[in-house]
């Protein structure tokens, strides 16, 4: 959680390769500018994912420019940007048809799902480039007039921060209904307008804790 894989190249997976029978847990992260032959952003082999507030944007690759699979476990994807990757559709299958299903509030490009409440499809998001955005991780920004703007939902979920620690915000210029008060993917943009959440983020010592970072690819 709260952290970047960026500018990583591989043959298969630039960011992140998987092959254990497991279910992986990601909440704001970032996936830019990775490269593969299979997987832009991450592949999998016989691992499931859950993925929440997490941006998938920039990445490449022939198959599964985003995210490329081959097996039938899930890729359940809630508050989530898998779009704008180039090559492949952004969320690819390798052989085997993987299963990707949508749990709300997503903004989807090709091949993703975008069948789940709230989900926005498009293949443009409107992200900034991969920048140091507050955090020890680069990040990518929504422009004023992205689709993740207000889109994402914080009562779906447990997370009440985005990747660079702050409360998450509902997002300038700010939505008109309670349930949508933060942007899908792994940062929203500030000033807040009001808090998702009322509590304090801090360490046992009272004190603000940063816990955002950069990590190079991931073998799991």
């Amino acid at each position: 959680s709260q952290t970047s894989v960026t500018r990583n190249v591989s043959q298969y997976g630039g960011g992140l390769y998987a092959s254990s029978a497991a279910t992986l847990q990601m909440a704001n992260v970032t996936f830019g500018a990775n490269q593969s032959s299979l997987g832009g952003a991450m592949y999998l082999d016989n691992t499931a994912v859950n993925l929440d507030f997490a941006t998938i944007s920039g990445n490449s690759a022939a198959t599964g420019s985003g995210i490329a699979g081959a097996s039938s476990h899930a890729v359940q994807l809630r508050n989530s940007i898998v779009s704008n990757n180039s090559g492949g559709n952004d969320c690819g299958n390798d052989g085997n048809p993987q299963t990707y299903v949508s749990l709300g509030y997503n903004v989807a490009g090709n091949g993703c799902p975008s069948d789940g409440t709230g989900d926005i499809a498009t293949t443009n998001p409107q992200l900034g480039p991969l920048s140091a955005n507050g955090g020890l991780g680069e990040t990518m920004m929504p422009a004023r007039a992205s689709a993740a703007i207000d889109a994402g939902d914080c009562a779906a979920s447990s997370i009440h921060v985005h990747e660079r620690n702050h409360s998450r915000p509902r997002d300038v210029p700010g939505g008109t209904t309670v349930a949508h008060d933060s942007a899908s993917g792994a940062v929203a943009l500030a000033p807040a307008l009001s808090p998702c959440w009322s509590g304090a983020w801090t360490s046992g010592h009272g004190h603000h804790t940063e816990r955002s970072s950069s990590l190079k690819s991931l073998r799991v």
